[in-house]
């Protein structure tokens, strides 16, 4: 799978695009989170179809030139507050 997170360092939202992903298995949905140092800050849910590929507009209260990473994990449907992953995770710097 790809993930794929734009943004421009001025600014307090994003659009993150995901491509190829394993199908989800029931009741579960991927999750993406902005890492800031150490802390992942749980964020949108990102709905893909059954090629596993979908986006979704990400807000923040916080311009995203703070954070380092952002992941996408499986989590429960709906998703979590704080990571429980189940399955693949995607992580990856910010540049």
């Amino acid at each position: 799978g790809v993930v794929t997170i734009f943004y421009s360092p001025k600014t307090d939202s994003a659009l993150v695009t995901v491509a190829n992903l394993p199908p989800l298995p029931e009741g579960r949905d991927y999750q993406l989170w902005l890492i800031e140092g150490s802390n992942p800050l749980p964020s949108v849910i990102i709905k893909v179809d059954e090629k596993g590929n979908g986006r979704a507009v990400v807000p923040s209260d916080k311009m995203f030139v703070n954070f380092q990473a952002f992941g996408v994990t499986v989590e429960k449907l709906g998703g979590s507050p704080t990571p429980n992953p189940e399955g693949p995770i995607y992580l990856g710097k910010a540049s």
